[in-house]
């Protein structure tokens, strides 16, 4: 409407405009008319300007005005639709659920008591079944002990005997193979003793040159370390010099079988 009324005052300045400058054509110089015409045009457009400044005014209050009627009406029916929500969905099913845990909590309480009476008689069945169970077990394991102790005692007995005459027969053939050996050894020795009858005699009753000890009494051990410490020359004193070439030439098995030999001259 406004946008008309504006056209309409736009269309009336510049015809105005016009039929004043037919008038005063003739009776005009021309410099005046020039500026009759620009004050005519001035005083037109100045005109247009505010007339558009005021339907722009006018637009923007209505837009504005309009805005704010659409923001209400869309804030009353999103509290009706919300109200409607409440009322058609949130409410029936808070209370179906308020149901729903009645119910359950009714069904778990029975089940509850079921269990409850279920697992005592359990418990019951199991301490019988337990009973008798440990007295059958003591019984049995009565008889078992009565049964194994006499096993046990023979078995004993057995073994005692077993074992004792494992031994005799083991000492039987220690013997025997010491003997065998120590008379084995005693026989090599006595070749090799040959050497040592200018000194210590053919029976080891002398003191080698008169220094020595009599090693006819000496145990095996001693006369076999004795060799052996003359061998490295950490044993033997006066006659430490004396023997170490005649210790030297021996293996640790000849000292064995010369010191078994010297061992059975004992008078």
């Amino acid at each position: 409407m406004r946008s008309n009324i504006a056209l309409a005052l736009v269309a009336a300045m510049i015809l105005s405009g016009c039929n004043s400058k037919e008038e005063n054509k003739e009776t005009k110089t021309p410099v005046q008319t020039e500026q009759s015409t620009q004050k005519v045009e001035k005083s037109g457009t100045d005109k247009v300007v505010e007339g558009l400044k005021d339907i722009s005014n006018d637009v923007k209050n209505k837009a504005k005005e309009g805005m704010k009627n659409v923001s209400e009406k869309t804030k009353e029916m999103a509290k009706d639709v919300g109200n409607k929500i409440d009322e058609n969905i949130v409410k029936p099913a808070s209370d179906a659920i308020d149901s729903a845990k009645e119910a359950t909590k009714e069904d778990t309480s029975n089940a509850i008591e079921a269990t409850k009476e279920a697992t005592s008689k359990a418990v019951d069945s199991a301490k019988e079944a337990t009973s008798k169970a440990v007295d059958a077990t003591k019984e049995a394991a009565s008889a078992a002990v009565v049964a194994g102790a006499e096993v046990a005692s023979k078995a004993v007995d057995a073994t005692k005997e077993a074992a004792s005459n494992v031994a005799d027969k083991t000492k039987q053939m220690v013997k025997k193979a010491t003997n065998s050996a120590s008379g084995e050894n005693a026989e090599k020795g006595r070749a090799l003793y040959t050497t040592c009858k200018s000194c210590h005699g053919a029976n080891a009753e002398k003191k080698a040159l008169g220094k020595s000890q009599v090693i006819a009494d000496w145990k095996k051990e001693d006369i076999v370390n004795a060799l052996k410490g003359y061998k490295a020359k950490t044993y033997g004193g006066a006659m430490k010099n004396i023997m170490y070439p005649q210790s030297s030439k021996l293996s640790p098995e000849q000292m064995e079988q010369v010191a078994e030999y010297i061992t059975t001259l004992k008078k």
